[in-house]
C-alpha cells in the first residue's frame, strides 16, 4: 500500500536506520605516518548503514520491520518479477545487454522511491553506482512520442557531463529513445545543438544549457524528471543563478518535475540551498554517511605523510612510494594537485624522472588534465589513462568528482584542497566498484593545518587510524577556521544585495527580459 505521511506528525522529522547485509565492504585499513607495504585487506568487512530521512513520516528507529513497504527494495534488474518492486517491460533487457544485473545498495533503496514520483536527496559514496541509480527511473519517464527534453541532468563540468551521458547513452540506443549532451568549452557546438534538438533525455552543464534553452534548441515545456548530479558543488560554486533560472521557467509555466539531487558529500548549508528546489515532503536516503557530512567508503585504507619544511621534497616522497613498491608501476594512479600550474609542472618533473627510473617500464609514463588544456587534449589525456598503457594522472579538481575510470589503485593528494569535501571526492576515484583503493595524503604543516579537523574526524569516522601528529595539530586548525569564518561574517556584513536578474515569457523557451531581481552572479574555476 502507499504510505500516506500522518497528519499529525507533518513537522516531524523522523529517521530510520536498517542495517545494509546484500553487500559487504572491506574494511578500511590505518591512515599512517609511514608508507606501509603491505595490502592485505582485513578479513571482517563491515556493514553499510542505511539511513532514511522523511517529514511527515512517523517511524520508530528501534523497529526496522516499519520499512515503507511501498518502497520495497529492488533486487534484480534483469528478472522484474522476483523483484520486490518491478520496473517496466523492456528496460531490465536493455540493462543488462550493457552489463547491469545487480542494484547496488543505493539503487537498491532509491529506484522504487524514484519509480513511485518521490522528490529525493541521495547520498552515497563515489563508485556505488549513483548515476544509474537516476537513470533507471529517468527511462521510466519517457514518451517515445513526444520530441522534446522530458529529462534534465545537470553535472557541474564539462567531463561529468560526458561520462553521465555514456551511461545513459548505452541504454538508450537499445530503447531508441534520443539523448544529447550538452557542455561549453568544446569546439563542437554546432553539433551539440542538432543533437540537442528533438532530444528526449539531455545531460548538460548549466551554463550551455540556458544558451540552448535561451535560443530554442532545447524546449523545456515537457520537463519531468531534473536531476541535480553533484548537487552539492552545482549549489555552491556559482551555478545558483542559473538554477534559478531553470526552476523559475517550470514555476512560470505550472511545470512540476520530480527534482533529484545527488552526492557523496552534504552539510547543512548545502542542504538549505536544496530546500528552494525540491519539495519540503521529500526523501533523503543515505548509504555509508556519517555525522562529518560525508559518505564513507571503507574500501579506501587512507595514508598521510607528512611533508615539512625539513624533510624530503614532495617528488622524492612520491618516488620512494614507487621504488619501495608501495605503489607497483603496474597500477593505475591519480596525482592531485591543486592549481593548473602546478600540474603542468609536476608532469613535467615526472616525466623526467620517470624515464630514469623506470627505463623499461613501458606503462610507466604520465599524462595531465587541468584547465589550461583544450577540451580535445583533456579528453585524450581521460582516454588514454583509461583504456591505453598510461598508469598515472596528473590532474586538478577537474577529475575528483563523478569520473569512472575503472582499476584506479591509488590516488595521491600531492597538494591538499583548499576544500576538505574535495578531498572526499578525490579519494572516491579508486575503491569503486567493489575494489579495494589506497589514498596517500601529503599533509604540508605549513599550508593544511585547517584541514586537520576536518581529516582527523574523517579518518575516525572512516575506522582509519589517525596519526597522533594529525591530532596534535587539530586545535590550531579549529582557531583558523574561526577566524576565517569571522573573516566572513564581516565581509558579508558590509555587502550590498545583487542585481537583477533575468526574466522569461511563459513560452517553452527563454527569452531576455527584464524579469526577476535577483543576487548577484557567482562564477567558478576552471582547473
Amino acid at each position: 500500500m502507499r504510505l500516506v505521511p500522518s497528519a499529525v506528525f507533518r513537522h516531524a522529522l523522523r529517521v530510520f536506520s536498517v542495517t545494509q547485509l546484500s553487500r559487504s565492504f572491506h574494511d578500511g585499513i590505518a591512515a599512517s605516518e609511514t608508507p606501509e607495504p603491505a595490502k592485505s585487506a582485513p578479513s571482517q568487512p563491515p556493514k553499510m548503514k542505511l539511513t532514511v530521512k522523511h517529514r511527515g513520516v512517523d517511524t520508530n528507529p528501534d523497529e526496522p520491520s516499519l520499512n515503507i513497504t511501498a518502497y520495497a527494495d529492488l533486487l534484480s534488474f534483469n528478472d522484474p518479477k522476483r523483484s520486490a518492486f518491478p520496473i517496466p517491460e523492456g528496460l531490465p533487457g536493455a540493462l543488462q545487454n550493457v552489463g547491469y544485473v545487480t542494484p547496488t545498495p543505493i539503487q537498491q533503496h532509491t529506484i522504487p522511491m524514484m519509480l513511485l514520483g518521490e522528490d529525493l536527496i541521495g547520498l552515497a559514496p563515489t563508485g556505488t553506482g549513483k548515476t544509474l541509480a537516476f537513470a533507471v527511473p529517468a527511462f521510466t519517464r519517457i514518451d517515445p512520442n513526444v520530441h522534446s527534453c522530458q529529462v534534465l541532468v545537470l553535472c557541474p563540468t564539462r567531463e561529468l557531463a560526458m561520462q553521465t551521458f555514456t551511461v545513459f547513452e548505452k541504454i538508450s540506443q537499445r530503447l531508441g529513445i534520443r539523448c544529447a549532451n550538452a557542455y561549453g568549452g568544446a569546439q563542437n557546438r554546432s553539433f551539440q545543438s542538432r543533437q540537442c534538438a528533438g532530444a528526449q533525455i539531455v545531460v548538460a552543464t548549466p551554463g550551455r544549457l540556458t544558451d540552448f534553452a535561451r535560443e530554442g534548441i532545447i524546449n523545456l515545456g515537457s520537463c519531468g524528471f531534473f536531476v541535480l548530479d553533484e548537487a552539492d558543488r552545482l549549489l555552491d560554486m556559482g551555478f545558483k543563478p542559473q538554477i534559478d533560472d531553470i526552476m523559475y521557467f517550470f514555476r512560470t509555466n505550472k511545470l512540476v518535475p520530480q527534482t533529484l539531487m545527488w552526492s557523496a558529500t552534504w552539510d547543512d548549508k548545502i542542504q538549505s540551498l536544496a530546500a528552494e528546489y525540491i519539495k519540503e515532503n521529500h526523501f533523503l536516503v543515505s548509504t555509508g554517511a556519517h555525522e562529518t557530512g560525508h559518505s564513507v567508503n571503507p574500501l579506501i585504507e587512507q595514508l598521510v605523510y607528512f611533508t615539512d619544511r625539513d624533510r624530503p621534497p614532495k617528488l622524492e616522497v612520491l618516488m620512494k612510494l614507487y621504488q619501495d613498491n608501495v605503489i607497483s608501476t603496474a597500477e593505475k594512479a591519480i596525482i592531485f594537485v591543486e592549481r593548473k600550474g602546478t600540474a603542468a609542472a609536476v608532469f613535467s618533473q615526472l616525466q623526467h624522472r620517470i624515464r630514469a627510473a623506470f627505463p623499461a617500464s613501458s606503462n610507466m609514463f604520465c599524462m595531465a588534465v587541468h584547465g589550461d588544456l583544450a577540451q580535445r587534449d583533456r579528453e585524450r589525456a581521460i582516454h588514454t589513462f583509461k583504456n591505453g598503457p598510461c598508469n598515472l594522472l596528473v590532474a586538478t579538481d577537474v577529475v575528483a568528482r563523478g569520473i569512472d575510470i575503472p582499476n584506479v589503485a591509488h590516488v595521491i593528494n600531492y597538494e591538499m584542497p583548499s576544500q576538505f569535501d574535495s578531498y572526499v571526492h578525490r579519494i572516491g576515484r579508486t575503491g569503486r566498484n567493489g575494489k579495494h583503493g589506497y589514498s596517500h595524503a601529503f599533509f604540508e604543516t605549513a599550508n593544511d593545518i585547517a584541514l586537520a579537523p576536518s581529516l582527523e574526524k574523517f579518518l575516525r569516522a572512516s575506522a582509519q587510524k589517525v596519526p597522533g601528529k594529525l591530532s596534535q595539530y587539530v586545535s590550531q586548525g579549529n582557531q583558523i577556521l574561526q577566524r576565517r569564518q569571522e573573516r566572513k561574517d564581516f565581509a558579508r556584513g558590509g555587502r550590498g544585495r545583487g542585481g537583477g536578474g533575468r526574466g522569461y515569457s511563459s513560452g517553452h523557451s527563454y527569452q531576455r527580459g527584464g524579469g526577476r531581481g535577483g543576487g548577484g552572479g557567482g562564477g567558478y574555476r576552471d582547473y
